[in-house]
């Protein structure tokens, strides 16, 4: 049974998403933390008409998000040098063999563009 989205829990989570950047790794991470709390108490049904109201997002936006901070349970994403584009390509499921190498380069200090990103997930 989905939770009435008008809950206390969820004002909270609107209020802080809306003070984090979008410009950031940290900020993305968390924004994603936040956004995947909210979606368990929106419930079934709840999470796309929260999402549209509240900040006018489809899923997808969303998801770039949630994606992110999924992925960085297992790589510490907030250490890489990489641009919040280029973080989002890595965090998505279709970028998992290229992964460890892109994190690799970006651990040693290289910036790397969200076109190189996607050029060097096409390597692989």
């Amino acid at each position: 049974m989905a939770i009435p989205v008008s809950t206390a829990a969820l004002q909270r989570q609107i209020g802080q998403v809306g003070r984090f950047g979008y410009s950031s790794v940290r900020d993305v991470i968390e924004i994603g933390r936040r956004l995947t709390e909210a979606k368990e108490l929106t419930g079934h049904g709840g999470w796309l008409p929260w999402l549209e109201r509240e900040f006018g997002w489809k899923e997808r936006s969303a998801q770039n998000f949630v994606q992110v901070f999924e992925a960085s349970k297992s790589t510490k994403f907030a250490d890489l040098n990489l641009s919040v584009s280029g973080l989002y390509l890595l965090a998505s499921p279709s970028a998992n063999e290229a992964r460890e190498a892109i994190i690799k380069r970006a651990k040693d200090g290289e910036r790397l563009t969200l076109t190189e990103v996607k050029r060097f997930g096409r390597a692989y």
